[in-house]
């Protein structure tokens, strides 16, 4: 092999090898984007994780701290503020409120005659004729604006007659809802049946529990100054099941923790309870007038019979207990279970069994019980 020719391979085998070098750093360069990019993913995987457990641990907090949420909350009823303000939509006329510019004589007229129209007499006759015809079409516009005017201004007259009829009935409707209104708050302060309780299911309307489905009933006996309330408590599937989840980076999944039984249970005993005492505390603070002595509060729940496959809406827990005692509670520290326990229910409430609805003969006997 000559000189030359070994000059030559040795070039070549050169440049391979720089070229396999380069293959490989770019291969690795690669391989550590991909890790780069793994790492980032379960990075991001593993902050969502424990965002999701936060949210979870959030709403555990939340609802089994009802009742604190309600600190500070003012429960009277503020009948003023309850007034209907009659709805005044502006008056829009649209295109009916611009008048139509009239029409102007020197758009219809021709221009003016030019030296032979004033001197020749049949281009002086043509030009006359042609004015003479610009100065009917003209009289004519006049007379068809005119007309388009007289027309506008009937339908914005009936407009305004429809708008006025329209701001005078929904002054009409709110000044009779104001009425009802102050006639109902007379009653309440008259210790009337139907102010006292019209008093506590407004009262109860503005307890915002948030996503929490709950409505109320309210019927006052004005002879025992007693009031008994129903209100709609949550099924027990409002608790998350789940408590925590973690990503597994070996599967890149994630896994929830299930929470366990008893604490599932608990915090549906304390949102319950919560609930009621929160029913509680809002009629008593509501009740400016003092119209209520006993208050008993029946707490059930929307649900489907299982051996009927029916709608059926068993009583969960049904407590009783004076205003005065009630007015001497300090939430900030307070137990809803335990204080339920206080009013004279069970060492151990069960507040996740149901049975049927006995609301009627509790509210007979006024019994204070907690299932």
């Amino acid at each position: 092999m000559s000189r030359y020719t070994r000059s030559l391979a040795t070039a070549a085998a050169a440049v391979e090898r720089a070229r396999i070098r380069q293959a490989r750093a770019l291969t690795r360069q690669l391989q550590l984007q991909v890790k780069q990019r793994q790492a980032q993913a379960q990075g991001e995987n593993a902050d969502r994780a424990r965002s999701f457990s936060e949210q979870l641990q959030e709403r555990a907090n939340e609802l089994s701290n009802i009742l604190g949420l309600s600190r500070g909350l003012d429960y009277r009823v503020n009948w003023t503020a309850l007034r209907v303000i009659p709805d005044t939509p502006a008056f829009q006329a649209g295109a009916l409120s611009l008048p139509e510019p009239a029409p102007d004589l020197d758009d219809f007229l021709p221009p003016p005659p030019s030296f032979l129209q004033r001197v020749i007499p049949f281009l002086k006759s043509a030009y006359e004729r042609a004015r003479d015809e610009a100065t009917a079409r003209y009289d004519n516009a006049r007379e068809a604006h005119a007309q388009r005017e007289k027309d506008r201004i009937s339908k914005l007259s009936l407009l305004k007659i429809e708008h006025d009829a329209v701001l005078m009935a929904n002054r009409r409707h709110a000044d009779e809802q104001n009425s009802a209104l102050e006639e109902i708050a007379e009653r309440y302060r008259a210790a009337e049946v139907d102010g006292v309780e019209a008093m506590a299911e407004i009262a109860l309307a503005m307890d915002d529990l948030s996503d929490i489905e709950s409505t109320s009933r309210a019927v006052y006996e004005k002879s025992s100054k007693r009031l008994v309330v129903e209100r709609q408590l949550p099924t027990a599937d409002i608790v998350p099941a789940a408590e925590s989840v973690r990503y597994i980076k070996s599967s890149n999944e994630f896994a929830e923790r299930k929470r366990s039984t008893a604490s599932m249970k608990t915090i549906y005993n304390r949102l319950c309870a919560g609930i009621v005492v929160r029913t509680l505390r809002a009629i008593t603070l509501a009740d400016v007038a003092d119209t209520i002595e006993t208050i008993v509060v029946n707490g059930y729940v929307d649900t489907i019979d299982p051996a009927t496959g029916r709608p059926t809406r068993p009583t969960l827990l049904s407590v009783s207990a004076s205003a005065e005692e009630v007015r001497n509670l300090e939430i900030s520290s307070l137990d809803p279970v335990a204080c339920l326990k206080r009013f004279g229910c069970e060492d151990q409430p069960q507040l996740t069994r149901t049975r049927t609805s006995e609301t009627d003969h509790r509210i007979q006997h006024g019994r204070s019980t907690l299932h």
